[in-house]
């Protein structure tokens, strides 16, 4: 993978969509090795720590949404369109490095018709400023397990980094290569579709500069 902003390159193009095509999820071989996947309703906060935390490896939980009661549990492009249609979202950046946003409902439309190789994704921590992302930031919650965090100690401090991300896409789509703030750990809840996640060993550097978000 070869770290691009979304205007360099073929981002946007149409000429290589179906080689795109052939890197979806459900085509790419799975890796050799088991990653450790539970329940959420299996393990208690103190568990999850003692047994998990420590160990610095990604973990599988599924069925959070459910479990936590999530509003957003069924959130899905169409849905969020119609439910919230008005909501801006950043889908990339321009010729400039200034942020593309689109209304929901135009990315809607986009998702549906687009055959860019590299297809627009929204990627948003400035969605939930507004009234309208913060009520739907309101359909779901940090995960109960989850609830001991540190940063939580210096919010509102200036040097408080982005935290939380929507992120949404049609097929094709995703983000460059990354480091998250500071470095953190992150917890990503996949509502609906496929994801491929590409995660690299603490001890691996990454060779085309990657971009911290």
């Amino acid at each position: 993978m070869i770290c691009l902003k979304w205007n360099e390159g073929f981002a946007f193009a149409e000429r290589r969509a179906a080689d795109f095509e052939t890197l979806r999820v459900d085509k790419i071989e799975r890796p050799p090795f088991e990653i450790t996947r539970f329940h959420v309703s299996n393990v208690t906060a103190e568990e999850f720590r003692d047994k998990y935390e420590s160990i610095h490896e990604p973990l599988i939980i599924d069925g959070v949404p459910e479990a936590e009661g999530w509003g957003a549990a069924n959130w899905t492009i169409p849905t969020l369109a119609r439910k919230y249609p008005n909501m801006t979202v950043t889908v990339g950046t321009d010729d400039e490095d200034k942020p593309i946003r689109l209304s929901m409902k135009d990315f809607e439309r986009y998702s549906d018709t687009n055959t860019d190789d590299t297809p627009m994704y929204v990627f948003d921590w400035r969605v939930y400023d507004d009234h309208v992302g913060k009520e739907a930031m309101s359909e779901y919650r940090v995960p109960s397990i989850f609830t001991e965090d540190l940063f939580q100690l210096v919010q509102g401090h200036k040097d408080y980094p982005s935290h939380r991300w929507l992120l949404v896409g049609p097929k094709r789509s995703g983000s460059n290569i990354h480091n998250d703030p500071l470095g953190t750990s992150a917890w990503n809840t996949l509502l609906s579709g496929r994801k491929l996640w590409f995660i690299a060993p603490p001890h691996l550097e990454c060779a085309y500069g990657c971009r911290l978000f």
